[in-house]
């Protein structure tokens, strides 16, 4: 068990389409997470509709190193933090590159006409 973490595209008939997966980027879902409009509800299962404005601000965010340091039982380490094995900067570079990738493959979704969401399940 831990953090599953999916993007979705929905093309205009309905059809859906995974475009990004990630395993336990607990900084990426506590900066989503606080993006969503809680009820109250648990954010396990959440949908959070991506547009152009939410994809500006996880750029910046992203490239300034301030998705926030976000813990829960599946999370696994941080996602930016040296797990031990002394590939901190290694590992910073790997997720903030995998970041941008995402960034960009939804810029292109969102182009095209579709509509992207993000979702988890721990």
């Amino acid at each position: 068990m831990g953090l599953d973490q999916y993007a979705i595209a929905v093309n205009k008939d309905g059809g859906t389409e995974e475009i990004y997966y990630w395993r336990k980027h607990n900084r990426l879902h506590g900066w989503m997470e606080q993006e969503w409009e809680s009820d109250g509800e648990d954010f396990n299962g959440k949908k959070v509709w991506i547009d152009e404005d939410l994809l500006d601000r996880l750029e910046s965010d992203v490239r300034l190193f301030r998705l926030p340091k976000t813990t829960g039982f599946f999370f696994g380490h941080d996602s930016y933090g040296d797990n031990g094995d002394g590939e901190h900067e290694a590992v910073i570079t790997w997720r903030v590159k995998n970041d941008l990738q995402f960034i960009k493959e939804a810029r292109e979704r969102l182009k095209n006409g579709d509509r992207v969401y993000y979702d988890s399940w721990w």
